[in-house]
């Protein structure tokens, strides 16, 4: 796994928010994959950006779907198996659904096609998701939504972490939701570094 400039995967400022969230960056996290399937479900209900010139997913937007990062999001996760994933690409935002025995968790990446356009997609989830007191340190700029999401953006990228269909704990051991999307957030960004 390659990690930011730093040499940190970028978690910093939440970890007294979220302390269980910091068990992910102790974890063993091997590598970050390319590879990826063709078309899952969608995210949760995200405001569509207005008609985005993006073609197809980038490199690092298929990253969250590859089987490398589903073996580091699972071990994250404490050994939690999901089900075989299936990605999608409509709308300039490519996802998937990691399905596990007792919920589901929906990964998208919205490919905008240039950074103001990414500035006020990401301002329009604030609004419309709600954001929680504490900063995130994932990428460019992240929150933790009222209901336990993970929102990043990097570059002309915006990067939704969806838990709403986990359990209140999950894993092993058992987490809150959303440290479960913080430590989601921390091995996706983790691969997104010179992708």
């Amino acid at each position: 796994m390659r990690r930011n400039g730093s040499g940190t995967l970028g978690f910093v400022r939440a970890r007294a928010i979220f302390p269980a969230a910091a068990l992910s960056l102790v974890i063993g996290l091997a590598a970050c994959g390319g590879s990826s399937k063709p078309a899952a479900q969608s995210p949760s209900s995200a405001p569509s950006a207005t008609a985005a010139s993006v073609k197809q997913p980038s490199v690092s937007a298929k990253m969250i779907c590859a089987d490398e990062a589903k073996k580091d999001i699972e071990t994250a996760l404490g050994g939690v198996k999901a089900q075989p994933l299936v990605p999608r690409w409509s709308d300039a935002t490519y996802s998937c659904a990691y399905v596990f025995p007792s919920g589901t968790m929906a990964l998208s990446v919205k490919e905008l096609p240039n950074l103001p356009a990414t500035s006020a997609y990401y301002a329009a989830l604030q609004k419309k998701l709600g954001v929680r007191d504490g900063e995130l340190g994932l990428g460019t700029a992240a929150f933790v939504a009222k209901n336990d999401d993970v929102v990043s953006r990097k570059d002309n990228k915006v990067l939704v972490i969806d838990v709403g269909g986990l359990p209140k704990l999950f894993g092993t051991p058992a987490q809150p939701r959303a440290s479960v999307a913080i430590n989601v957030g921390n091995v996706i960004l983790g691969c997104w570094t010179g992708a």
